[in-house]
């Protein structure tokens, strides 16, 4: 069996996405039991009559979401909102061509807060409304980010809070997009149940991970759904229900389709079952194991393909979205991309490549301290970028501007050459 590479991975949880949306439609708010076992793709009739393959509004609020990321280059949540309510309000990334027919009702709500008000975070945080509508469209966040796992997690719960701020919600999208990032490196399926993986390894990497606000989101993470039947597995539209139904179909499988054909079953909110489990499915199988049939019956297959390949793009190294993250004030991040950008390349032997990227450097717009980590971690390679000197020169320069009583102390050391030992210490704003 061939192993699936990233890329493999990445378009298996977005396709997985889309295949659960489009499968499980038809078997939204229908009752266990009450209906032959659906293993195809078929129209949906009733509430919302739909074609068969046509995906619903979980992956095209999931294409919103990769669309904002790659035109941003970033996390931004004003971005997103705007995405969604273009999909809301003009049909944008939808697969109807007059009125977009299903929204949630809290996300509703939460776009007409932003669009009325500028709401970022939506007021509805109390736990009644831990609904399962950021969970459903949260793969682009860990494929995105798959080359850190606390990205992935920082920004999974971050995703959440537009549309669902309720602890609930945050909280299971930052165990899910852990969950996810670890299936999209490669790890086995055994590791990937593991306590130490499931609990340990992904508690305490973000504050909604620390103490988790239920002892249903608890018992979860502990992998309490293993020794569930069927029957004790709830399919309904709250989150903690929709996340272990998916987790549920996924342990007690071996294979993409099998895994899949049992989530959408157990009816209830369906197709947003169908979709999670799709997302964690199709990043541990890849797009290689999801079945040829139901790619084939898929709505616009080509433009979810198009989407997730330009998350794979590594734009750490873009300086204009560092830029973009000062100008927000998130100067922890702007360093931090710079740093794993530089590192990540010097490991790699990549000189030429920090060195084409520092001769592009706009000083002016740039912070203190984002000055200061860039001539930290660039100061390891000085021997081997004949631009450094020069760099550090512009960099005093622009620190004497902004501090001028306190560029002494910030570059203190680290003019001197790397091999002559560690730097004696930097006095960051």
């Amino acid at each position: 069996m061939i192993t699936p590479d990233l890329k493999s991975r990445a378009l298996g949880s977005m396709m997985g996405l889309a295949v659960g949306d489009s499968l499980g439609a038809p078997l939204e708010f229908k009752y266990r039991g009450d209906h032959d076992i659906l293993t195809e793709m078929l129209p949906g009739h009733g509430l919302f009559d739909r074609e068969a393959g046509q995906w619903t509004d979980d992956t095209s609020l999931a294409l919103c979401l990769a669309e904002s990321l790659d035109e941003k280059g970033r996390s931004d949540p004003k971005n997103q909102l705007e995405k969604y309510c273009s999909w809301w309000y003009d049909n944008h990334l939808s697969c109807y061509e007059s009125t977009v027919p299903d929204i949630g009702s809290t996300t509703k709500s939460s776009l007409e807060d932003f669009r009325d008000q500028g709401t970022l975070v939506s007021k509805l945080s109390d736990p009644k409304f831990s609904g399962n509508g950021s969970i459903m469209r949260l793969a682009p966040i860990p494929v995105f980010f798959n080359y850190s796992l606390h990205d992935c997690v920082n920004y999974s719960a971050e995703s959440s809070e537009t549309t669902h701020s309720s602890p609930e919600s945050r909280s299971s999208c930052a165990f899910m997009g852990a969950f996810i990032w670890k299936a999209l490196q490669g790890i086995t399926k055994e590791e990937l149940f593991s306590e130490y993986i499931g609990l340990q390894g992904i508690l305490g990497l973000h504050d909604s991970l620390k103490n988790l606000p239920t002892d249903n989101l608890k018992n979860i993470s502990k992998g309490a759904y293993k020794t569930k039947d069927e029957d004790d597995i709830l399919s309904s539209g709250y989150v903690v229900h929709t996340l272990e139904s998916a987790l549920w179909s996924f342990y007690t499988t071996d294979t993409f389709e099998e895994g899949m054909i049992r989530a959408v079953n157990l009816c209830g909110d369906a197709d947003t079952i169908g979709a999670v489990y799709g997302q964690i499915a199709g990043a541990y199988y890849g797009l290689e194991a999801i079945p040829q049939r139901w790619l084939d019956a898929l709505w616009y297959p080509e433009l979810i393909e198009e989407k997730t390949t330009k998350l794979l793009i590594d734009r750490r190294g873009d300086l204009e979205v560092v830029y973009d993250l000062i100008e927000d004030s998130k100067l922890c991040e702007a360093a931090d991309r710079i740093f794993n950008y530089v590192d990540d390349n010097f490991s790699e032997g990549k000189f030429d490549v920090v060195e084409n990227m520092i001769r592009e450097v706009d000083l002016e717009r740039m912070e203190a301290n984002t000055i200061v980590s860039l001539i930290c971690i660039t100061r390891a390679g000085q021997d081997h970028l004949p631009y450094w000197k020069e760099l550090f020169e512009s960099a005093r320069a622009r620190l004497t501007v902004l501090h001028p009583d306190r560029v002494d102390a910030m570059l203190a050391g680290l003019e001197k050459p790397f091999n002559q030992g560690p730097t004696p210490g930097i006095d960051f704003i």
